[in-house]
């Protein structure tokens, strides 16, 4: 299947039901950033909801609050918890319906049970849901892999990032052979044949590093990075490969 970045084109109908994971072996190797550009791409095929399940980000970052001051923010998590029945597509911007986790001030979020997860994740509204596993970890993190469709494993290619989490990924890798690689922040930098001889594979999905200016000025106005030009590269990376 081939995917198109939404342009404001008409969405097509789409019978599917797909869940997608996105994880790491390692914090920090872009799995929110990946999830993020997945979930625009998919957006062109059908209704596509991001589900942040692990640590909170995309709230704070691109300004939810203000987004939905006049309808507000349907809260999928909150009302998953007191098994309330959840609205349809309710919190569309971009071309995406946004399940997102929110945390006070200096506290972290909440740990929800694997129960309450899993029951959110079978009634959420989309075609596609694309699973944000940023934080998740353990027996936990197996779980939730284990009941998605496809498996996306980000890999950020820095060896500082790519040594520790060596035995977390082979171990995902292990359980889950079908998964797809997608290397976070490829740049000429990168010694390709020195990596493929780590990764064991030169079948992988690469995402060209983004420059730092277009990711702060992302978040200060409040726009996804793959709407800005530095970022439109991002979407299309994806774009050839799924």
């Amino acid at each position: 299947m081939r995917l198109k970045v939404n342009r404001g084109a008409p969405v097509k109908a789409s019978p599917v039901r797909k869940k997608i994971a996105v994880c790491s072996a390692v914090s920090g190797s872009g799995v929110s950033f990946t999830s993020m550009l997945l979930a625009r791409a998919l957006s062109a095929e059908g209704t596509v909801t991001l589900v942040e399940l692990g640590k909170p980000y995309f709230y704070d970052a691109f300004g939810f609050a203000s987004k939905f001051t006049i309808t507000g923010f349907c809260d999928y998590f909150a009302a998953t918890e007191k098994k309330r029945r959840l609205p349809e597509i309710a919190n569309l911007w971009s071309g995406i319906n946004w399940a997102l986790r929110k945390s006070l001030p200096g506290e972290p979020a909440k740990e929800l049970s694997p129960s309450t997860l899993f029951r959110l994740i079978n009634s959420l509204p989309g075609n596609y849901l694309v699973l944000d596993c940023s934080g998740l970890e353990g027996d936990s993190l197996l779980e939730l892999l284990a009941e998605a469709d496809d498996i996306i494993i980000v890999v950020d290619p820095l060896p500082g990032k790519l040594l520790p989490g060596t035995q977390n990924l082979q171990r995902l890798r292990l359980k889950f052979p079908d998964a797809r690689i997608v290397v976070n922040k490829m740049n000429p930098g990168v010694h390709r044949a020195e990596f493929e001889k780590y990764l064991g594979s030169s079948d992988y999905i690469c995402l060209p590093a983004l420059d730092a200016k277009t990711i702060y000025k992302a978040e200060y106005s409040c726009i996804l990075p793959c709407d800005l030009p530095g970022g439109s590269k991002l979407a299309a990376a994806l774009e050839k490969r799924f």
